[in-house]
C-alpha cells in the first residue's frame, strides 16, 4: 500500500528502483531464511511478496488515468525485463513461470473486457510481459506443450486485438506487434509470424487511424532484415504490392499539411 500510494508522485528512476526491490526479494525469497531449509517460511514470504506484485499489476490494468497506468508499467517493467537475463536457466525458467502465474487470472480476462482503457492497457503490459511462458512441470515435453499453446493464445490475442473496434487498442496492438516482431522474429513460428505481417499489409494500411499508418511502415522497416531471412522474394514482392505507393504518398502529404 506504501508503495502504491507512491507511484502517482515517483520519478521514474524510484520507479524503477521499487521494481528492482520488488525483483530482489522476491529472489531472495527462494534462499534459506532458518539455515535449515526453512520451506514453509520461504514459501510464505515469497507468496507474500508475488501478492503484492499481482496487486500492482491489476492497478495497472484497470488504472482510470494514464500517468498512473504509465507510472505503474515503469515499476514492473524491471520483473519484465529480468527474465531476458536471469542467471542460470533454472532460475529464468522460476521467474517466466512467476509471471505467467500473476498475469493469467488478470490479463487474458482484461483484453475483452467493455471498457477500451482497460483493453488498451492490457494489450501494452501484453507486450512488456511478452513472451509469457511456464516451466511448471518436471517433464520438459509436458512444458513444450503447455508453452506452445500459450505463445498460440497470445497471439491470437493480438490478432483479434489489432481488429478492435476501438482505433486506441488497435494502436496499442499493432505497436505491441511491432516491437515483438523485431524483438523476437526469430524465435515466432514462421506461419503465425506472417499472418501477422499479412494483417498490417492488407489490413492496417488501409485502417482510418493515421497512427496505424506509421506502425505498419515502422514495423516493416524494423522487420525487414530479418524478413528477407525467411520470407521468399515472392513473398516480399506481394508484401511490398500491398503497400500502394499512392496510398503512401497521400498520407504523407495530407499527415505534413497538418
Amino acid at each position: 500500500a506504501t508503495v502504491k500510494n507512491q507511484v502517482p508522485h515517483a520519478t521514474p528512476a524510484t520507479l524503477a528502483i521499487y521494481g528492482d526491490i520488488y525483483l530482489k526479494a522476491w529472489k531472495e525469497s527462494a534462499l534459506p531464511t532458518d539455515g535449515a531449509g526453512g520451506a514453509t517460511g520461504t514459501n510464505a514470504y515469497r507468496k507474500a511478496i508475488e501478492g503484492c506484485v499481482q496487486e500492482l499489476m491489476q492497478a495497472s490494468v484497470l488504472s482510470g488515468m494514464a500517468s498512473t497506468h504509465k507510472a505503474l508499467r515503469a515499476l514492473l517493467q524491471p520483473l519484465h525485463t529480468a527474465k531476458h537475463r536471469s542467471s542460470g536457466m533454472a532460475q529464468g525458467a522460476e521467474h517466466d513461470t512467476m509471471l505467467a502465474k500473476l498475469w493469467e487470472p488478470i490479463l487474458w480476462r482484461s483484453l475483452t473486457v467493455a471498457n477500451a482503457t482497460v483493453r488498451e492497457q492490457a494489450t501494452r503490459l501484453l507486450g512488456d510481459a511478452f513472451p509469457l511462458q511456464t516451466f511448471a512441470s518436471p517433464k520438459a515435453a509436458e512444458n513444450d506443450k503447455l508453452n506452445d499453446a500459450l505463445l498460440q493464445k497470445q497471439f491470437d490475442a493480438l490478432r483479434a486485438l489489432l481488429a478492435d473496434n476501438d482505433p486506441k487498442v488497435r494502436v496499442a496492438a499493432a505497436a505491441t506487434v511491432a516491437e515483438v516482431l523485431a524483438e523476437y522474429w526469430e524465435a515466432i513460428p514462421n506461419k503465425m509470424s506472417r499472418a501477422l505481417i499479412t494483417h498490417f499489409a492488407t489490413k492496417l494500411v488501409r485502417d482510418s487511424t493515421s497512427q496505424l499508418f506509421y506502425i505498419v511502415v515502422v514495423c516493416f522497416i524494423r522487420s525487414l532484415p530479418s524478413i528477407a531471412l525467411f520470407w521468399s522474394y515472392t513473398d516480399l514482392f506481394i508484401f511490398f504490392s500491398f503497400l500502394s505507393f499512392d496510398f503512401i504518398r497521400h498520407r504523407v502529404v495530407v499527415e505534413g499539411a497538418r
